[in-house]
């Protein structure tokens, strides 16, 4: 446990700055739940852990209430760790209900944190067929499968169940991906490792944020970069 506090150290000073500032103080927001959505261009950063250990640490110092989304549908990671069995993004997207409609796919975890699963079924084949399916019909482009994921979200915020939805999003730059940073957030963790590749896709995002902020003329999300996994060699 030593190792993972000194881990993320500085993200968690960081976030619990920022959520225990006066009202007056915090940067622009879209709703009274914030959204924060944790993001790494690649894969294996401790992105889904540094989550799951930072709704413990909220739960434990806030007593406040998270709802987790778990939007990495092709390579689930929130869901194993919160032991969720549900219906999850991928039923809800597969499915005919009015859109918008969450009560179903919330599961309860424990007295203050819920989760919404990436779908039921995880690990086996009818999951990946089904999760295969709904990706390539509802985000074949960044605009398309937008209004159902948003409203899918304002549901959970509007419902003033919650002080945080907690996103767990896919890595790498995809439509989902693109959706969970740029059009739901409000605060985007930004794991980075010390790598060419890294940096170049964390900037893309980055750069990506402030153009579509800038062309809507709406308030950016906050950004909060933190290295991940920083190595004694070259990697």
């Amino acid at each position: 446990m030593m190792v993972l506090e000194r881990f993320f150290s500085a993200t968690l000073h960081k976030l619990n700055g920022f959520f225990n500032k006066e009202e007056e103080d915090k940067p622009k927001v879209r709703a009274n739940t914030q959204t924060v959505t944790f993001y790494s261009y690649k894969g294996g950063v401790g992105r889904t852990l540094a989550l799951r250990y930072l709704s413990k640490f909220i739960k434990r110092n806030a007593e406040e209430k998270i709802c987790i989304i778990d939007f990495d549908l092709e390579a689930p990671g929130a869901s194993v760790k919160f032991s969720s069995k549900n219906d999850g993004v991928v039923d809800y997207l597969g499915s005919r209900e009015v859109f918008g409609n969450f009560n179903t796919y919330v599961q309860k975890c424990d007295d203050n944190i819920d989760i919404v699963s990436a779908g039921k079924g995880l690990f086996g084949a009818e999951y990946f067929d089904e999760a295969f399916n709904v990706t390539a019909k509802n985000f074949s482009g960044y605009k398309n499968g937008k209004e159902e994921i948003s409203t899918f979200v304002q549901s959970i915020k509007n419902s003033g169940r919650y002080n945080y939805i907690f996103i767990d999003s896919r890595a790498g730059i995809t439509p989902l991906s693109l959706l969970s940073t740029i059009g739901l957030s409000d605060i985007v963790v930004l794991f980075i490792v010390p790598n060419d590749e890294s940096i170049l896709g964390s900037r893309f995002l980055y750069d990506m944020i402030f153009k579509v902020a800038r062309d809507s003329k709406d308030e950016p999300p906050l950004i909060i970069p933190t290295l991940s996994r920083t190595p004694t060699q070259p990697c």
